[in-house]
């Protein structure tokens, strides 16, 4: 005779005493094998003790009994918490085949194909789950959807019902800021941007946008700004520099390196700072018998992987990776990368001790005019630096560099501006 009903172990559960509603499921299930009632009790049980990988294999057994799109919804969200997102996204779908309008299923296989990038399949479940349910995070990943599609307008409405419904949703301020700097509005992007580190103190990116656009003094950018923004730009970055930017730093840095090198130079070691998804580093194959390249963001370094460009590719800062070998590279390069840092005098120091005698140093920065107030470098309201020719010069003198080369190049083109800056390639002197 069974010492509990199914009334009693569900009554048990309720009022938090698992452990007996543990012993009534094992007891009756030595009796009733396949008792679904006690099934779903069980898998209750695992669930709300934070236990999907037990509650998996019940939810299998009752699928192959009774079949329903609430075990499926459960076996899904199990998935979802051990991070198992393709399966999860299959039970999800398998809902939605019972169910076309089941809202936890719609509303999590959009937030999934957000996540894994396909965007304009995602904004279609999420928008099917905002005709009826109303819901901040919902709203945010539309909006982050609509960001990578270039659909700003929309990008603009959906981070505002996102506030709309969740006046503290610290995330969306932060994404309107950005949106609101992007079209040239500083004002209304330093209220978000101070909204959203009122809400979030520890938004470093919310913090530096602020720096920048009050015009504070800043050293460099936070690391956790730099990973967090390309870890999100990795995706469509390639194609934003060369279709969007007509982003020429890389060839140009090739071609002034080629003016410099002997023509019986015999490839070396060569370090790419910043390499983001390799755009550099192809041009750098040839002149390399080992190419490294570093990086903060894992996203970018993923993507530059896929080239087969690098012998080495590690998620790092700069100056960690400059430490790391003494008198060892021919060729050090930093496309674009002093665009986040203000101050230069360690980068230099530590590059100086990290090249082989006459080894070269090539880097671009955006260039700061020297009767700025006597300034050596300025953090604009873009949230990038610039830099006084005038500062470089004395850093190079300082440091034992050589400028071989010193030229005004096009970086790239933003909202039909051409955006100026300069090359220059240092050489290490030997004394």
């Amino acid at each position: 005779m069974l010492s509990y009903s199914l009334k009693e172990a569900l009554q048990y559960l309720k009022t938090g005493n698992k452990d007996v509603t543990l012993a009534y499921c094992s007891e009756w299930l030595s009796y009733a094998p396949g008792d679904v009632h006690c099934l779903r009790l069980l898998a209750k049980l695992f669930i709300q003790s934070n236990q999907p990988n037990h509650a998996i294999p019940i939810l299998q057994t009752l699928l192959q009994i009774s079949p329903s799109w609430d075990i499926f919804l459960s076996l899904a969200n199990c998935y979802a918490k051990l991070e198992l997102y393709k399966e999860a996204e299959d039970n999800y779908y398998k809902v939605l085949q019972y169910n076309p309008d089941q809202p936890q299923a719609l509303l999590n296989i959009g937030l999934l194909l957000a996540k894994s990038e396909q965007f304009e399949t995602s904004v279609q479940y999420l928008e099917k789950f905002l005709t009826t349910d109303k819901d901040a995070n919902a709203y945010f990943w539309l909006g982050n959807n609509y960001i990578a599609l270039g659909n700003l307008s929309a990008a603009f409405t959906a981070f505002a019902s996102a506030i709309a419904c969740d006046p503290k949703h610290s995330e969306a301020y932060h994404n309107l800021g950005i949106l609101y700097n992007r079209q040239n509005e500083p004002l209304k992007a330093l209220e978000n941007f101070n909204t959203a580190l009122t809400l979030n103190p520890e938004n470093q990116t919310a913090l530096h946008m602020v720096n920048a656009l009050s015009q504070k003094h800043s050293v460099q950018a936070p690391s956790t700004y730099i990973k967090e923004l390309f870890d999100q730009y990795a995706e469509y970055y390639d194609l934003h520099m060369n279709k969007k930017l007509n982003y020429q730093v890389p060839f140009a840095l090739r071609d002034a390196i080629a003016r410099v090198l002997p023509k019986n130079y015999e490839t070396g070691f060569t370090l790419d700072l910043g390499c983001g998804t390799g755009l550099c580093g192809i041009y750098f194959r040839d002149l390399s018998y080992k190419l490294i390249g570093i990086d903060l963001s894992e996203k970018m370094i993923a993507k530059a992987r896929l080239l087969n460009a690098y012998d080495e590719l590690i998620t790092c800062d700069m100056e960690t990776a400059l430490r790391q070998k003494q008198h060892y590279y021919n060729i050090i390069i930093a496309g674009d990368v002093f665009v986040y840092c203000g101050a230069l005098e360690s980068i230099f120091q530590l590059t100086q001790n990290a090249l082989q005698a006459n080894g070269l140093f090539a880097f671009t920065c955006e260039v700061l005019e020297d009767n700025h107030q006597q300034a050596t470098y300025l953090l604009q309201t873009s949230g990038r630096y610039c830099h006084a020719t005038s500062y470089i010069h004395h850093l190079s003198y300082q440091f034992n560099f050589s400028i071989v080369v010193e030229q005004g190049i096009l970086l790239r083109e933003q909202e039909g501006l051409r955006v100026e800056g300069k090359l220059f390639i240092l050489q290490r002197t030997i004394f």
